[in-house]
């Protein structure tokens, strides 16, 4: 342990009552109707790995949602809310009504502020003022850190302010929980990792424990980045990736039946020049526009080999490389396991990922 002082005050993000601070709202804008738009995801459940071990997480309409949207419509007939599950639909509500907030929720809180970021880079028409559902059972040990660090390079660290409880409970922390540098170390899983904490000993681990390749991760040998053929087909699987989960891509790095090659010395292959190979490839995905990928790249040195750790955060849009196929309509790259295939955009998510209800 260290003693290494947070990287913030232990009183500086309150976590306040969703209703309350919407009433504050309200009583501020006085609208004749006071609309509340609610943004989640589809209904339906995931399997996510937690601090205890894997969980089903629901997502959409869940118990304390049905209570919150009772206490909102409790305030009076004034109050409406409606209810977004892509950005779509955000968007044709938006372009319909005027609402007095925005209310995040249904989802683990590194995808929350994600969302936020989203909406307020994007959608400028909309309501100034935000609340992320905080919900302790999303919370892993490192999502203080996580969500600290990466509000902070996006330019929005005040949404740490945003945090809500949806409605009252007996216990409920007061206080965003502490975020410490140490809560990102080698035990977490490589795409738990902010990419400027990548070192040598993460791509060690995955040799050490022969972390087998799922939807979450995948390696590449070093020609990935060099054969413009392979790169078109890497910045593929990326948008695949990109358009569930996210994850890590890590390049330089030779696999047998899915688990890093051995000896370590015959899997790592070295990468001449890795930042130029990088920005030939952000060069590719940026071809994409508002649906490029969003890529943090890494390279860290192993055995003298270097190795390029992409770290790929979950869209936003869910349509990252979309691309129009004669007669056969819209499509995106969707990964499922091992396995990226190009889908309709209107199809739902395959299962085992949100799987309807």
């Amino acid at each position: 342990m260290t003693d290494a002082p947070p990287l913030y005050g232990s009183k500086d993000y309150p976590i306040r009552i969703a209703c309350e601070r919407l009433s504050e709202v309200a009583n501020v804008i006085r609208p004749r109707i006071f609309r509340v738009l609610l943004w989640t995801n589809p209904k339906g459940f995931s399997i996510e790995k937690g601090r205890f071990g894997q969980q089903e997480i629901e997502h959409g309409y869940h118990a304390r949602e049905e209570d919150f949207i009772n206490e909102m419509l409790g305030t009076g007939d004034r109050w409406k809310w409606e209810r977004a599950t892509s950005v779509e639909e955000l968007e044709m509500y938006l372009s319909k009504h005027e609402f007095g907030a925005l209310v995040i929720l249904g989802s683990s809180p590194s995808y929350l502020v994600r969302k936020a970021v989203y909406y307020y880079e994007n959608e400028l028409s909309g309501p100034k003022t935000t609340l992320l559902e905080f919900e302790p059972r999303f919370w892993q040990l490192t999502d203080p850190y996580s969500i600290w660090h990466y509000l902070n390079q996006a330019g929005y660290p005040g949404l740490l302010r945003h945090f809500v409880h949806l409605v009252r409970r007996k216990q409920q922390l007061k206080f965003l929980p502490h975020a410490f540098e140490h809560q990102v170390n080698a035990s977490l899983p490589i795409w738990d990792v902010p990419a400027h904490k990548i070192r040598a000993a993460n791509i060690e681990k995955l040799f050490s424990e022969g972390a087998e390749e799922s939807a979450r991760l995948d390696y590449k040998r070093a020609a990935a980045l060099s054969d413009r053929k392979e790169l078109d087909g890497l910045v593929y699987q990326i948008c695949g990736m990109a358009n569930m989960k996210g994850g890590s891509f890590i390049i330089g790095v030779a696999e047998r039946d899915g688990i890093p090659a051995l000896p370590r010395s015959e899997g790592l292959e070295h990468i001449v020049n890795p930042d130029r190979a990088i920005n030939r490839l952000l060069q590719v995905a940026s071809q994409f526009g508002q649906n490029a990928p969003e890529i943090d790249p890494r390279t860290v040195t192993v055995d003298g080999k270097n190795v390029v750790v992409l770290q790929v955060a979950e869209s936003v849009a869910k349509q990252c490389g979309l691309k129009t196929f004669v007669n056969e309509g819209q499509k995106v790259p969707l990964r499922t396991g091992r396995i990226t295939s190009w889908l309709p955009v209107e199809k739902p998510l395959p299962d085992g990922q949100i799987a309807p209800i």
